[in-house]
């Protein structure tokens, strides 16, 4: 219920923020939209302009204009920590993503052991490094490279495109990608072929399935309404609860 009522809000996220931009080139070229038009005859906040589709919000803290993500300025510190960090992910986009994924998987990981674990227990350092090691090594690298190529070779965001991508992701990525996970696991406890192929056999279906509960949902909001320079940033934000499963699941014995 409450994965389901999650989704459900992200969905309506992703429909008041992330109207469709369709179709759109890199984040420099955002389109002029209704929404913006909306906000710039006193929408939300108070005083919109006609900024961007992430801009129009001057009153409330939001400061439009045209820039190369879109428009929206939120002031004070959070709004130099938004526009630092997609000044890095232009600049250096492949760490930038590996760090964000370290620090998804990091979080998670505490989660689950603060809350999921047995009560009193120390917190197991090795296990959290373990985690985040594949964030920053695996999961933020070849999910940079593995949503590039699915974007280059489909770029539109019309329905049909959208269901292309989420069948790929989840049909054929999500079975490699919770192979992967369990093997970098297991051979970082020191386990030998033998003992991950176990793991694997055990654990591997019960990943799948439960990537499937989640996922698609997640994906159509991601491939229809969010920028593919901002994917990996939006699939951490889901992910870190996501990584409590599999931080529990990872942590189960072969």
């Amino acid at each position: 219920m409450r994965v389901a009522v999650a989704l459900l809000g992200s969905l309506a996220l992703g429909e008041a923020y992330f109207r469709p931009l369709a179709p759109r080139a890199p984040l420099s070229s955002f389109s002029k939209c209704s929404v913006a038009q909306s906000l710039s005859h006193g929408g939300i906040g108070g005083n919109g302009g006609n900024d961007d589709v992430w801009g129009g919000w001057n009153g409330g803290g939001w400061n439009g204009g045209d820039d190369e993500h879109g428009g929206a300025h939120y002031g004070g510190g959070l709004g130099l920590l938004w526009d630092k960090y997609n000044e890095v992910l232009d600049t250096n986009p492949l760490p930038t993503k590996a760090v964000t994924s370290l620090v998804g998987f990091t979080i998670g990981d505490l989660l689950a052991q603060s809350f999921l674990g047995e009560k009193g227990a120390p917190l197991d350092v090795k296990r959290l490094l373990r985690l985040a090691s594949f964030g920053l090594a695996v999961h933020g690298p070849v999910g940079h490279f593995f949503y590039g190529a699915l974007d280059e070779k489909f770029p539109k965001k019309d329905a049909q495109t959208v269901a292309i991508k989420v069948l790929i992701d989840q049909v054929l990525w999500a079975p490699v990608f919770t192979v992967i996970f369990f093997a970098w696991i297991e051979v970082l406890q020191g386990a030998g072929l033998q003992k991950i192929k176990q793991k694997i056999n055990q654990d591997l279906v019960r990943g799948v399935t439960a990537s499937w509960k989640v996922w698609p949902l997640v994906h159509v909001i991601n491939f229809r309404f969010i920028p593919p320079q901002q994917r990996l940033l939006y699939i951490n934000t889901i992910q870190i609860g996501y990584n409590v499963f599999l931080s529990m699941l990872a942590s189960r014995k072969a």
